[in-house]
C-alpha cells in the first residue's frame, strides 16, 4: 500500500488562484471575442397596473379612513331606537363599487 502526501485541500487553492488570474487575462481579451447579452426589463402593463392598483388602494384608504359625524350617529341611533332605520341596500351597492 502506498501513501500518497498530496493534499487535495492544496490543490483545491492552487486552482482557485489559476482561475483568478485566468480570469483577469481573459478580461482583458473579452472585447475581441463574441458575447451574447441578456437584458431583463419589466412589462409596463405590469408597471402601468400595479400603479392602477396602488392609487385606488390609497383613494379607498382615504375614503374609509372618514368618520362619521357625532350628528350622524346620533340621527342613525334614533331611527334604530324608533324602529325607522331602513338599511338601503342600492347605497350599500354603489359605496362597494365606488360608484
Amino acid at each position: 500500500m502506498k501513501i500518497n502526501t498530496n493534499n487535495p485541500l492544496k490543490n483545491y487553492s492552487d486552482l482557485r488562484l489559476y482561475t483568478k488570474e485566468s480570469a483577469v487575462v481573459s478580461a482583458g481579451t473579452a472585447k475581441n471575442r463574441n458575447f451574447d447579452a441578456i437584458t431583463i426589463h419589466s412589462d409596463p402593463r405590469q408597471i402601468e397596473e400595479h400603479t392602477f392598483s396602488s392609487m385606488l388602494a390609497r383613494e379607498v384608504m382615504q375614503e374609509t379612513s372618514v368618520s362619521a359625524s357625532e350628528e350622524q350617529l346620533s340621527d342613525l341611533k334614533q331611527q334604530i331606537f324608533s324602529g325607522n332605520y331602513h338599511i338601503d341596500a342600492e347605497a350599500i351597492a354603489r359605496k362597494m363599487l365606488l360608484v
